[in-house]
């Protein structure tokens, strides 16, 4: 159950990822078309075309007979690198400084890309994309620096101009990783639920199975024409068949919880009991397996004829 629900959760992902990157590819058209195709990006459309590409594969794996958990977690992290071009690729379309990016509508993706992992319903890959985007987070401070980007303390400077408030963008980093740690707990907490449920319903198909088998052992055994009883290691009698019971004379309640040895002659029970005895004890026995003839005592006490089949099994370890 598990495992089927963590394929529908991965191609949640690859088509949730797949739709947002084909809007996201038609809304920069319909830009650039308006801006008489001034701003148009080929950097830009060739990094929504190749997330549409990794939510493809992402799907493709999903159908795998064994699910490639590792691959996935890793075309996680490859997904993240390749939102943070899609959102560093609008400041290359429209020429501006790279300090821009801190500022762009479409950091909303970053939250996208990770809360779509939580369709899984699974942790590990809400955490990889957390920290993917943190990471992330972390070296587009570095270029901006890298790059002569502008940085200032004042809030209002920052509000309104295009420098970086590093201030600023701790707190969206913390917020950030606030909600990451939240989606982290809440899908734990799912996924156990989940765990639990998926072990109900395996011991709820266990018990129905064990019931099946136990009601067509007990529509064999009842209706055999052949007279069955079985009897522990000690030889005391714990359940009988309607043939045994016209067979001997005896009604099962006079049987069960007796001796077997009340249905044969003195010798031969005797000799059946060292038999037995010598099986149990882990040596070889002669009857144990075999088929042989024997004969056995009526409730009225009239000796006839019998065909003795003796076999062995065992219940919870005790030897029947």
């Amino acid at each position: 159950m598990l495992e089927e629900n963590d394929r529908r959760g991965e191609r949640a992902i690859a088509l949730s990822q797949g739709i947002i990157a084909l809007i996201v590819f038609g809304f920069h058209i319909l830009s650039a078309a308006k801006n008489s195709w001034h701003t148009f990006s080929p950097f830009t459309v060739s990094i929504a075309a190749i997330i549409v590409v990794a939510c493809a594969v992402r799907y493709s794996l999903s159908r795998r007979p064994v699910l490639p958990s590792g691959l996935l977690n890793l075309l996680s992290v490859i997904d993240g690198v390749f939102i943070y071009l899609l959102i560093a690729s609008y400041s290359f379309a429209y020429a501006l400084p790279m300090e821009s990016a801190f500022k762009a509508p479409s950091l909303v993706f970053l939250m996208v890309y990770t809360s779509v992992r939580a369709l899984k319903i699974d942790p590990l890959p809400v955490l990889i994309s957390g920290s993917t985007v943190l990471a992330g987070w972390v070296l587009l401070h570095f270029f901006v620096v890298a790059s002569g980007g502008l940085f200032t303390e004042s809030y209002p400077e920052y509000v309104t101009s295009g420098k970086v408030m590093v201030g600023a963008n701790v707190e969206m980093a913390l917020g950030y990783a606030a909600t990451v740690l939240i989606l982290t707990f809440a899908t734990a907490y799912a996924r156990g639920i989940l765990a639990d449920t998926a072990n109900l319903k395996e011991l709820a198909a266990a018990k129905s199975e064990a019931e099946n088998l136990t009601a067509r052992f007990a529509a064999v055994f009842d209706s055999s024409t052949d007279g069955i009883l079985v009897v522990d290691e000690n030889g005391v009698i714990e359940q009988v068949n309607p043939a045994l019971e016209s067979m001997f004379g005896h009604r099962s309640s006079d049987l069960i919880g007796n001796s077997a040895a009340m249905l044969m002659s003195f010798e031969n029970a005797e000799s059946l009991a060292n038999d037995v005895s010598v099986y149990v004890a882990g040596g070889s026995a002669n009857l144990v397996g075999h088929t042989f003839e024997s004969e056995g005592v009526t409730s009225g006490g009239k000796i006839f004829p019998i065909e003795l089949s003796i076999s062995s099994f065992k219940v919870n370890g005790d030897l029947r």
